[in-house]
């Protein structure tokens, strides 16, 4: 039986690359990257990274929290090449998004059991 929720994680997959590719592609652009634009992107990322944590989406649906998750990391690797400048002020989520997932793992990764 087909997963209900495939339609649902190719979505979240193809917009969080659309996210990522105008993240890279907007600084270089006339009218550049929009700050809030950025932070919009970071904080979509954020929620969606955090789909690892979420006990009964991992429990009934793994492969979709692992969607989520991915797509996310996504968004964060389009915000790192939008340059330096722009990505200071966000270091902080990005290096506590990376810490608390790879904590998750040492500890067993119970969410994906």
């Amino acid at each position: 039986k087909e997963d209900p929720s495939l339609s649902h994680q190719y979505a979240i997959h193809g917009l969080a690359l659309l996210i990522s590719m105008l993240l890279k592609e907007l600084p270089r652009l006339p009218g550049g990257l929009p700050t809030k634009l950025l932070g919009t992107g970071l904080s979509v990322a954020e929620i969606l990274v955090s789909c690892q944590y979420n006990n009964v989406m991992t429990k009934m649906n793994p492969g979709a929290a692992c969607t989520c998750v991915r797509a996310g990391y996504g968004i964060v690797c389009g915000a790192l090449t939008s340059g330096a400048t722009a990505i200071t002020p966000h270091i902080a989520l990005i290096f506590g998004l990376w810490q608390k997932s790879s904590k998750s793992a040492e500890s067993g990764a119970k969410h994906f059991t």
